[in-house]
């Protein structure tokens, strides 16, 4: 779930920028908030001067923002509130144009700790020798009650179709249900 966490942190980055404020994480479900938050800056150092943990009691706006999933609504509209915290409330904020005019700064932010760097690399010279691998990222339990979860048949004939037109052998499956992952790499072998 590292992907969809950096996704919120900079979707709420991009959203704070427009309105000249900073990404404000409510104070709710605090613990898990800061076991991910723990977690994601120990990959991404920087990433911490992007957002405020907000304290217990702390007064908030709730403002509805996104009416559906993965439509745009554009922050500027909130410019002349003047509450110190906005609680934005909407289920789904997955669209790139909420970040895309910061994408140099986001660039700077997301570097990797020395540590990632260097675990990074060794994976990396291990997989130098397969040049003709590909990587499948399969997403299902997240999106299963959006009824957006992956096609295996879909995405099987997906990848031996780019397989076959990049002349690539082996794949790399990696996501979030271990069976889907399982199930798939059967059906690509047995199709392949």
């Amino acid at each position: 779930r590292l992907g969809n966490q950096v996704f919120h942190l900079v979707s709420g980055y991009g959203i704070a920028r427009t309105i000249d404020r900073i990404h404000y994480l409510p104070y709710k479900d605090r613990a898990h908030i800061k076991k991910n938050l723990t977690y994601l800056e120990s990959v991404f150092p920087l990433l911490n001067r992007t957002y405020v943990l907000a304290k217990k009691g702390v007064k908030q706006r709730e403002v509805k923002f996104v009416e559906e999933n993965d439509s745009y609504a554009d922050p500027s509209r909130l410019k002349n509130l003047t509450d110190q915290y906005l609680l934005l409330d909407f289920f789904f904020a997955q669209n790139v144009r909420y970040f895309e005019d910061y994408v140099a700064e986001l660039r700077a932010i997301l570097q990797f700790s020395d540590e990632m760097k260097s675990n990074g690399s060794i994976i990396t010279r291990s997989l130098q020798s397969h040049s003709d691998s590909m990587c499948i990222h399969v997403r299902t339990t997240d999106f299963i009650r959006l009824h957006w979860e992956t096609d295996v048949n879909k995405t099987v004939k997906a990848v031996n179709a780019l397989a076959k037109k990049m002349n690539m052998s082996n794949f790399l499956l990696f996501g979030d249900d271990q069976q889907v992952m399982i199930n798939m790499s059967q059906v690509i072998i047995k199709d392949g």
